[in-house]
């Protein structure tokens, strides 16, 4: 008996949260990823319109059997594992709030970390593991409470009394309001205070108050945190947002410091670490000059290393990747570049074939770097590694599916691993784990759908007057004819050009 795919099993389809990282334990055992979804009832605290419903997953990469690591949680994401490859650390309001919760691989066990409600925005906005393992550090609950724009719309708020005015939001300026408006409220939904969190005591210590803080990264001797607060738009309906980079000690005490002020950025998060007291970072947005810049942050120096108006260099997720001996890598406009700190030149690294490149990993090794890549006209997603000294490149994995970049919560890399997620048009999302030494490869399933329960796919391609088009046809199971159109006298491929969704007929015809 043939079976038959229902629309339970359709709705019910896992899929990779977005723009939540995945993690992979320090022993290449573990992989942490997140999954999107739903959450039932009202929001809880701490919990934004940006993660609601998202699961917490880990996967036993040597057995490949993975499962929710929360799941009394409504929501639960962002899971970063301990230096020491045991822990993984993340957020989830299992008591009906969200805090920092710690599950353990070795012993299988969850127990929360401290009582201090957690208030990240964005998915991307993690925990942060201290170099011992021993403190994490948070966004928590400002003392002042969150803001309105921290939530969306609840199903609850839809059933509304019937004399309740309801609230209206408009993009539109009111000439009329006069100068005491405030066009920035907004950004008081990124309002936090930053804290450690120590794991043995549950106790907590205030780093920074009073600030908005969105994206932050430890230094790579583990003792000052960098950390990007929003100050808003720079200019009314300019969709340019600014940002001040500000650092602060985990354990002088010295008070936070702001380093470099008014960045424009759209999501704080093109900023990077390179040695003890130097930080660069891009700019990116539409008024945004797309240079790259240097924080001296022990002289508080700040400096344009490079600009140039027909090579903008902003992107919205990927930071600059400093290496040790000088260079900064930058993945942008689909290329790979290299910059010299002692000579002050861009160069770009050519990648082989037509294939642009979509992201790059942050980095592990010396001199080398691993990357994502497209391949528009062969329809190829795949991952390569370049040596920056040689410009030498190897191919990894190159395959006709769909890949999401690792800042869009699709990939993660470990020295020796990669994991990714991957689709076609004819097979749902699942996870790929992948040795880089051995080429060794294995696919974990998350949505076990018969093959029987699928049809077949075809890529296609047409034009549109001056334009040419591709798509993936997913046509019905056991197909008897090709040649099916809505209207007579089309054969199926000229029904696409007409109509953007046709179907080929069944073994029901």
């Amino acid at each position: 008996m043939q079976q038959t795919l229902t629309v339970h099993e359709i709705l019910n389809i896992k899929e990779p949260a977005f723009m939540i990282p995945m993690s992979i334990s320090a022993d290449n055992k573990w992989l942490a990823f997140c999954l999107g979804g739903k959450a039932a009832g009202r929001r809880s605290e701490g919990v934004s319109m940006a993660v609601e419903g998202t699961t917490q997953w880990v996967c036993n990469m040597e057995t490949g059997h993975a499962f929710p690591v929360a799941p009394n949680g409504n929501s639960s994401w962002a899971g970063v594992w301990s230096p020491d490859g045991r822990t993984l650390a993340f957020y989830a309001d299992i008591d009906g709030k969200a805090c920092l919760w710690l599950w353990d691989s070795k012993e299988n066990e969850l127990k929360k970390a401290s009582d201090l409600i957690v208030c990240p925005f964005f998915g991307f906005e993690k925990p942060i593991w201290s170099k011992d393992g021993q403190y994490i550090i948070v966004k928590s609950l400002p003392s002042e409470g969150l803001s309105e724009d921290f939530y969306s719309v609840t199903d609850e708020d839809i059933l509304l009394p019937p004399n309740h005015k309801p609230k209206v939001y408009t993009t539109m300026i009111d000439e009329n309001a006069g100068s005491n408006i405030d066009n920035d409220s907004w950004v008081n939904r990124y309002r936090a205070d930053i804290r450690k969190i120590n794991i043995d005591t549950g106790t907590s210590t205030l780093l920074c108050s009073g600030l908005r803080p969105v994206g932050m990264e430890l230094s790579k001797d583990g003792l000052s945190l960098a950390f990007t607060s929003c100050s808003g738009e720079e200019r009314v309906e300019s969709q340019q947002n600014n940002y001040d980079l500000w650092i602060c000690s985990l354990d002088s005490g010295d008070s936070p410091r702001c380093v470099a002020g008014d960045i424009r950025m759209n999501y704080g998060l093109t900023f990077s670490w390179g040695d003890k007291h130097s930080i660069y970072y891009t700019t990116s947005g539409p008024l945004a000059d797309g240079g790259l810049w240097h924080v001296d942050t022990y002289t508080g120096k700040v400096e344009l290393l490079y600009q140039n108006e027909n090579n903008h260099l902003g992107h919205d997720n990927e930071p600059p990747k400093p290496f040790n001996d000088g260079k900064v890598a930058l993945v942008v406009n689909g290329k790979l570049w290299c910059f010299s700190h002692d000579s002050g030149e861009l160069e770009e690294i050519i990648i082989n074939g037509e294939r642009i490149v979509v992201a790059g990993f942050p980095v592990t090794l010396d001199d080398e770097i691993l990357l994502q890549t497209h391949n528009p006209h062969g329809s190829k997603d795949g991952f390569c590694k370049v040596d920056l000294r040689t410009g030498e490149e190897t191919t990894l994995i190159d395959e006709q599916a769909g890949h999401l970049p690792w800042y869009e919560g699709g990939s993660a890399s470990g020295e020796k691993t990669i994991a990714y997620f991957f689709q076609d048009a004819d097979q749902p999302p699942a996870l790929k784990v992948f040795d880089i030494q051995s080429h060794n490869e294995k696919t974990i399933e998350l949505n076990p759908l018969s093959s029987t329960q699928l049809g077949t796919s075809q890529l296609i391609h047409w034009k549109t007057d001056d334009r040419e088009l591709k798509g993936a046809l997913l046509l019905p199971k056991n197909i008897k004819k090709t040649c099916s159109c809505r209207h007579s006298g089309l054969c199926r491929f000229d029904a696409i050009r007409e109509y953007p969704v046709v179907w080929a007929e069944s073994n029901k015809m």
